[in-house]
């Protein structure tokens, strides 16, 4: 009734890879006094299970003493912040200069974003130069609009 559940891939390599955990965003109502205190969080999709009866009747009391509550909450929107990290390598400040022209020349087109998978594939098609060794000293950072 008022969760909304998506599914986010789960960065555990340099470049992303699909990932068959599931994070839970949820829009919360309350606090634990009982107060109105709308905000957005997360977690891992193992912390969720329905409603106990007891607690779907403590629900039904809240939203019948607090009229409104319920069209207010719906309308409650917090966007999502994510952040993508591409960790790389320039030798020196002459590669970093390329590195900088290089990532306005593919990234700083796409005005509409992209997502992550499609971040991947350009970094894994056109940086290769900047990923080949262990150590990182760079970091491309993809915010979420």
């Amino acid at each position: 009734m008022f969760g909304e559940i998506f599914r986010i891939e789960q960065v555990i390599t340099e470049i992303p890879t699909h990932s068959t955990k599931t994070l839970v965003f949820y829009k919360r109502l309350s606090n634990s006094k009982g107060k109105k205190a709308f905000g957005s969080e997360m977690c891992d999709m193992t912390f969720v299970s329905p409603l106990k009866y007891k607690d779907q009747l403590v629900l039904t009391e809240f939203l019948n003493s607090n009229p409104g509550i319920k069209s207010d909450f719906e309308k409650y929107e917090k966007p999502i912040d994510s952040i993508l990290n591409m960790p790389l390598f320039c030798i020196n400040d002459t590669e970093k200069g390329k590195l900088i022209k290089l990532v306005d020349r593919k990234f700083m087109i796409h005005h509409k974003g992209l997502i992550d998978r499609e971040i991947s594939n350009i970094i894994s098609r056109d940086f290769n130069e900047f990923g080949n060794s262990t150590n990182r000293n760079v970091t491309l950072q993809f915010p979420s609009p």
